[in-house]
């Protein structure tokens, strides 16, 4: 599992090595296509920003994608928040 943040710093959750993406109570909702995130739904929530850092971008250029169905939640306890990052032009906190 790699641990992502929001580009705020805040606590985003983890992905795991099947690219599917759990929030920080370990939720699965979502999954990840190479770098951009897509909720069950298959609706865009963001893409990788840096190595461990979960961005959106304010005018997405990803169409939405299949839907797919929640795995078993996993045991997880929320890592902490880190320092507030300066958010770059075009880009915002995904909504996770």
């Amino acid at each position: 599992m790699k641990a992502l943040w929001k580009l705020s710093g805040k606590f985003a959750g983890w992905v795991s090595s099947s690219g599917r993406l759990y929030n920080y109570d370990g939720d699965n909702v979502g999954y990840m296509l190479e770098d951009v995130v897509y909720s069950l739904e298959g609706v865009y929530l963001g893409e990788i920003y840096k190595r461990n850092m979960l961005a959106k971008r304010i005018d997405p250029l990803h169409p939405s994608k299949s839907r797919q169905k929640s795995l078993t939640r996993i045991f997880a306890t929320p890592l902490q928040d880190r320092t507030r990052h300066r958010t770059p032009f075009g880009w915002a906190d995904p909504e996770i």
